[in-house]
């Protein structure tokens, strides 16, 4: 398909013809060819050359398509918005747009869509999940430990967003094997397994905040660069964002069990019921016999 800035920050146009492939278009403007992609609770555009996915628009309560000529301002025009952005696409003909219409209307209605564009309870972008089960958890302890197990589990996929996140921290404690279980040791062991690894951290502003996520990003993502991804955001500075952070702490694995809430997995958020003012000490091998 081919893409156009179209002078709204919220806006992007781009051009397809048959079956997602997009015609090449000579005119005036800056029109990219890509293909459209339609799932069961997004679309996404990606570059055909390289099968970069350029952007993907969720399905949600603002969730609109519309065609023709009024609606578009462009002919054979596709428009498709959410509450984030419009996205404007051309067809080859006006039944190719109603055909791509039918098709995404389609995916709304009979797909994970429909729980994502209709109005939820408290304004949710999610509906009510019955029988789901939930753990609490109070501290640092039990919540490294019950991470770690998750990790080492993993078969597929991990996604870990953070404010801090320090690599060399130890997930369980009460063991005489701790290597095994720091965190950098974990998320290696499953790359090297073939599990696609994703870290999102806070790029913080070195003059107010020694968290060096540079470092983090640097030691984890040398391990296994083929399947540990790492984005730090958001840029600082001119032109970017100055008082704000990512603050949550998400652990997901598999897109079946997920971790939320306060505890990031870095130095400092270790502790047990006993609340103790140091770490547990190292483990010193003498002989055979090990100490703590």
């Amino acid at each position: 398909m081919a893409r156009r800035a179209i002078g709204n920050a919220r806006g992007r146009r781009i051009s397809i013809g048959c079956c997602g492939c997009l015609k090449k278009f000579h005119f005036a403007g800056n029109w990219k060819k890509r293909w459209l992609v339609v799932k069961d609770s997004f679309v996404a555009y990606i570059r055909p050359r390289d099968g970069l996915v350029c952007d993907v628009m969720l399905m949600d309560t603002d969730f609109k398509i519309e065609t023709g000529m009024g609606a578009t301002g462009a002919p054979h025009g596709l428009l498709i918005s959410n509450l984030s952005r419009n996205l404007l696409a051309k067809c080859w003909t006006s039944r190719k747009a109603e055909e791509w219409k039918a098709s995404i209307e389609t995916a709304v209605s009979t797909g994970m869509g429909s729980d994502y564009t209709k109005k939820n309870r408290f304004n949710s972008f999610a509906p009510v999940r019955e029988k789901s089960y939930a753990k609490w958890f109070i501290d640092g302890s039990s919540y490294f430990s019950a991470v770690a197990e998750a990790l080492e589990s993993a078969k597929e996929e991990i996604f870990i967003t953070d404010w801090w996140l320090s690599p060399e921290i130890y997930l369980k404690r009460h063991t005489m094997d701790w290597n095994r279980w720091r965190l950098d040791k974990v998320l290696e062991r499953k790359a090297k397994e073939g599990v696609k690894i994703f870290i999102l951290l806070y790029k913080e502003m070195s003059v107010a905040l020694n968290i060096s996520s540079i470092y983090s990003k640097h030691i984890l993502s040398k391990a296994c660069p083929e399947n540990i991804k790492i984005l730090r955001h958001p840029d600082h500075g001119a032109g970017g964002v100055l008082l704000w952070a990512h603050h949550e702490k998400i652990v997901c694995v598999d897109q079946k069990v997920a971790f939320l809430g306060g505890i990031d997995l870095c130095y400092g958020r270790w502790d047990d019921a006993q609340h103790k003012l140091t770490d547990l000490g190292c483990v010193i091998y003498d002989h055979g016999t090990s100490v703590q």
